[in-house]
């Protein structure tokens, strides 16, 4: 294919990482470029160091917690230097929430919001007839019905963050010496901890689509506090489209 730019990209295997990127592949033909997309799993997408990937392949689908390593290795490009500030400066009118801002770090952007998610407390209605309001609430509920984390790759963290920024002390931007102050943090793992201790079995394990796939297709789970949430688990429809 002389003087066709090709492409080669990766993305995560399920509808939402791929199906708008292979819709794509037509206009980028349009355009010039033949670009060809690849998959992963969903752990694959959470764990693989991307200074590995951007070795093998043009264009990556990431999620934030990585921009930290991706910035210190050098792997990304700029999409001021790709896209342009005019075309960033309309993303962000457009985006949704701060899903863009998300992917700036260092004064630099270093991805493009396809898709935004955050976190949801998920709740069995047929075996938790309450909802519970504080941390205080989840405890006591624990000791009732089977209550689960989301701490499988990055989610350990992101759960802590959130946990900790419920409390009343955000996660610096990583400029200030300390992450969190340490009263802060020794309140949210001990609050954890003891959540963790009486969650149902390998719980900790799961990915975020794992743990809703069990929670709707058994009963030993009845509720989490905080996972990356999917329509298609609210409305009965698992395939999380």
């Amino acid at each position: 294919m002389s003087g066709v730019a090709q492409y080669v990209g990766l993305t995560w295997d399920h509808p939402r990482g791929r199906a708008a990127l292979e819709a794509a592949i037509p206009f980028a033909a349009e355009g010039g470029a033949d670009l060809r997309w690849e998959v992963h799993s969903l752990e694959g997408f959470e764990s693989a160091p991307l200074e590995q990937l951007a070795e093998r392949y043009d264009l990556i689908v990431l999620d934030h917690p990585h921009l930290g390593d991706a910035l210190a290795s050098g792997c990304l490009q700029p999409m001021e230097s790709v896209m342009g500030d005019a075309y960033l400066a309309d993303l962000a009118v457009r985006a949704v929430g701060p899903s863009l801002d998300a992917y700036r770090l260092g004064g630099s952007t270093w991805a493009l919001p396809l898709d935004a998610a955050t976190q949801v407390s998920a709740r069995r209605a047929d075996l938790v007839d309450v909802d519970p309001r504080t941390w205080d609430d989840v405890v006591e509920l624990s000791r009732r019905v089977p209550v689960a984390l989301s701490l499988s790759g990055p989610h350990a963290y992101l759960t802590f963050a959130s946990v900790c920024r419920s409390l009343g002390a955000p996660l610096s931007d990583g400029v200030a010496a300390e992450l969190v102050d340490h009263v802060t943090a020794e309140r949210a793992l001990d609050l954890l901890s003891e959540l963790a201790g009486r969650a149902p079995n390998a719980t900790d394990g799961q990915n975020p689509i794992a743990l809703l796939e069990r929670m709707t297709s058994g009963d030993d789970i009845a509720y989490i506090p905080l996972v990356y949430g999917y329509v298609g688990y609210a409305d009965g429809d698992s395939s999380g489209r």
